[in-house]
């Protein structure tokens, strides 16, 4: 198949200041036309002389590419077709409309995060401060409506882009010159290759070093932040296991297992733990379970509450309850069930008429009392 493509040229510019672009078709004799059509498509076309028709050749934007689609993501941002979302804010800018530009709606753009320093000191807003920034954004479509700056290298496009306020981004492209915009900045988009390199102004803030730093110090602080948290589990870990080690005098023995540290609070129940310090004071001991009855089987005394052995209900009292035989039993040096053959069935009955415990206190312990 021949080819019918050409090439197209960029005239030397005119008195007034203007150029053109021509187009010369390989193929000289071929008669080609270029139109927009009404859904905004440009076409190039070609007579075919034996048909009598024309035909295209081709056609922009590209149908698979939404970027190709004019200002696709709005003012302010970026398109790139490889990316998903293929729209993405500038460095230093955020969406207009967060709702709709999670929804896939980009067409408001972005708008800038921060300031230029020379707008904060002409509105009196603040003074001073660090200066104002590039950031380059390398295969990039440049920006429309860029105005062609008579200098000649990139250093002095950037200085003249920075004594303007109004200037927002420049390029230098070869072949053409120094290209500055003021205001918005629309039509961006983003190649894997090729292209050219848009330096977009910035805040001091909003350059790439204060997010490095950012970056940084959110993951030293998460670092800091496991070591902190392994160390508290691995504590937390020994003291319970610290709580299971009984020492050898009932004494000892009460306070480190029941874990009682503070004074005027009632200290946990561990039923396990009462069984240890029974034996240690009277030998075995069933803690009434299965054995040591009273009424029948429904009914075992012990350190069980009687409204849990009765109707099953467990509350703060049961705790109680079970602790206060556990601490007669300490203080008097005799078991519960000592006295389950005589009339008083427990060591509760039997000390209940005294209401007083010091009367029942075990000898070794009687110098001891108040």
């Amino acid at each position: 198949m021949a080819d019918h493509s050409g090439r197209a040229t960029l005239s030397n510019e005119e008195e007034d200041e203007s150029r053109y672009f021509t187009y010369t078709p390989l193929n000289v004799s071929d008669k080609m036309m270029f139109r927009i059509r009404w859904d905004g498509f440009e076409e190039q076309l070609r007579w075919e002389e034996g048909n009598k028709k024309w035909s295209v050749m081709q056609s922009q934007p590209d149908k698979n590419n939404d970027c190709e689609l004019y200002n696709k993501c709005g003012n302010f941002a970026i398109c790139s077709s490889w990316e998903s979302p293929i729209c993405s804010c500038m460095q230093g800018f955020v969406p207009k409309n967060w709702e709709e530009w999670r929804r896939g709606k980009w067409e408001e753009g972005c708008y800038r995060r921060t300031p230029l320093l020379c707008q904060r000191n002409s509105t009196g807003t603040q003074e001073g401060g660090d200066e104002d920034g590039f950031a380059s954004v390398k295969c990039a479509k440049l920006p429309d409506f860029g105005d062609l700056v008579r200098v000649d290298n990139t250093d002095n496009c950037k200085g003249k882009c920075s004594s303007d306020c109004n200037c927002t981004a420049y390029s230098y492209v070869n072949g053409i010159g120094c290209l500055i915009w003021s205001g918005e900045l629309l039509d961006v988009q983003h190649f894997t290759k090729g292209g050219n390199t848009l330096y977009i102004r910035l805040a001091h803030s909003d350059l790439g070093g204060k997010k490095s730093l950012s970056t940084v110090l959110i993951v030293t602080i998460t670092i800091v932040g496991a070591v902190f948290l392994g160390l508290f589990i691995c504590l937390a870990w020994r003291f319970k296991s610290k709580l299971k080690v009984l020492p050898s005098t009932a004494t000892s023995t009460t306070t480190t297992s029941l874990g009682w540290r503070r004074s005027n609070e009632i200290p946990p129940y561990d039923a396990s733990k009462s069984a240890e310090i029974s034996t240690e004071l009277s030998g075995p001991v069933d803690l009434g379970i299965e054995g040591n009855q009273v009424n029948g089987p429904d009914l075992p005394i012990g350190y069980m509450a009687p409204e849990y052995a009765m109707e099953g209900l467990f509350s703060v009292k049961s705790d109680v309850y079970s602790f206060g035989v556990l601490l007669l039993e300490i203080v008097s040096g005799r078991r519960n069930i000592s006295y389950r053959s005589t009339e008083y069935a427990s060591l509760l009955a039997y000390n209940y008429p005294y209401r007083c415990i010091a009367v029942n206190l075990d000898v070794s312990m009687q110098r001891s009392a108040p």
